[in-house]
């Protein structure tokens, strides 16, 4: 099953400007533009290594198909917020819209599972883009990743070399280990 991700509407992080620049102690603006792109680029690479959307985002998930035997479809990018639309391309070309299904947000990372009473997902038309999943996602930030975002702010503001690179690298890697998601299918999560 071929599978795209596209993230719109991607909303500001919680560690703002003026905080990072408390937290590396730099009182002039010179550096502001250096700052927020380091910022930036350290929400992802926490979003990265975790497999969280740590800032609300809006998500469409497009599948080449729906899961077989009525499987799960797992959402990336959680948490999951809210399921907005799920629809499909019938067997002859025309979009179709599900309305009755449910989703399980409490579950990391969220799932979509067939309403109940029915064991499978409808036949789709063979094409790339045959299912379609906008949903919200993100918007939880929990103490230890923002600790882990301000360690690789100053690793890559203040330069820092080795052995001291190592050591904050380490510590990175402890703080994000506990948030990092795995595939519900893993623990027998499956229907």
């Amino acid at each position: 099953m071929l599978r795209s991700l596209n993230l719109d509407d991607i909303g500001e992080p919680a560690l703002t400007l003026a905080a990072a620049k408390s937290y590396l102690r730099v009182m002039h603006e010179d550096d502001d533009g250096d700052i927020q792109s380091l910022i930036e680029e350290a929400y992802g690479k926490a979003e990265a290594r975790t497999g969280r959307q740590l800032r609300t985002a809006t998500a469409t998930l497009t599948l080449s198909e729906f899961p077989a035997n009525g499987g799960l479809i797992v959402l990336p990018c959680p948490p999951l917020v809210s399921v907005t639309s799920l629809s499909y391309y019938d067997t002859n070309g025309d979009e179709q819209t599900i309305e009755d299904f449910q989703h399980l947000s409490a579950l990391i990372p969220g799932v979509i599972d067939t309403a109940a009473g029915l064991s499978a997902w409808p036949t789709t038309q063979t094409r790339l883009d045959a299912v379609t999943v906008v949903f919200e996602c993100g918007g939880i930030e929990p103490e230890q990743i923002l600790s882990a975002i301000k360690l690789m702010l100053n690793l890559d503001y203040n330069e820092i070399e080795e052995p001291r690179a190592s050591q904050m690298g380490r510590r990175i890697d402890a703080l994000l280990h506990g948030y990092t998601i795995r595939d519900p299918r893993l623990y027998g999560i499956t229907r």
